[in-house]
């Protein structure tokens, strides 16, 4: 049998920040219920529609789909939640919602799919972090395995530089906490059930840029718990995403 490509450490440090995870304190009532999206956070979602196409612009289709889903969470009516990312061994400020979309897995049965966007800046995003994956426990590799539910994906754009790093290596886990009631900016939509929800994260990971194998950074968060929305579709349908209430224009390929 093939060996499996990850590392025995870097699956402990997997198990380990499951474990972490499982230990952060549990968050429930106002914070998991959002107000109305505000000033602040449209213009987060619309810096996070920029990002969209132009991730999507450069063919990566992955990329751009995360970026609109935490478009999407801002305005179902998740509240950003204030949260600590270390990049550089320098610990900063960022701002984070999750999107969990559930999902079919291969086998047929239900899986999670999640998306965690953090940004650092207040209405104008000058860094964004975008992590992905399909189950607790994931790790980062540079092989690109989509149909590996145990693979996690990973960007660090540095838009004051206009960088782009992206995740070789290191371990993410992100876990759904709670569930709460619908979303308050939900458009009614039979096919969809969409309700506010609580995640926790812990990641140790390290990105490298684009175009450049020797410039790496160290991008970690200890446990801790921030809010987003969870996704369901009711009419055993695949795909597709519900609307929010006002629906906003997607922006055009100029």
């Amino acid at each position: 049998m093939r060996a499996h490509p990850f590392s025995t450490r870097t699956l402990l440090v997997a198990a380990a920040l499951l474990a972490a995870c499982a230990d952060a304190p549990t968050v429930t009532g106002p914070d998991v219920v959002a107000p109305p999206t505000g000033t602040a956070d449209e213009a987060v979602a619309l810096s996070l529609d920029e990002l969209a196409a132009s991730a999507s612009l450069a063919g990566d289709s992955r990329a751009a789909s995360d970026y609109a889903d935490g478009a999407l969470a801002i305005r179902l009516g998740a509240r950003p939640t204030e949260i600590a990312i270390s990049v550089g061994g320098q610990d900063y400020r960022y701002h984070a919602v999750g999107l969990g979309i559930v999902e079919r897995g291969p086998d047929g049965a239900e899986l999670l799919k999640r998306t965690v966007i953090a940004w650092h800046g207040l209405d104008r995003p000058d860094a964004v972090l975008r992590v992905m994956s399909r189950s607790d426990a994931a790790i980062f590799g540079r092989e690109d395995n989509p149909g590996d539910l145990g693979r996690a994906t990973g960007t660090w754009a540095d838009l004051a530089r206009g960088a782009r790093f992206v995740a070789i290596d290191g371990a993410l886990a992100t876990t759904l906490n709670s569930v709460a009631e619908p979303c308050p900016n939900a458009a009614a939509d039979r096919r969809f059930a969409c309700n506010l929800a609580r995640f926790d994260i812990r990641m140790d990971g390290t990105f490298e840029l684009v175009g450049d194998a020797t410039a790496r950074v160290p991008i970690a968060s200890e446990a801790q718990g921030f809010a987003g929305v969870v996704v369901r579709r009711l009419d055993g349908g695949s795909g597709g995403r519900p609307t929010a209430n006002p629906s906003r224009p997607q922006p055009t390929r100029g």
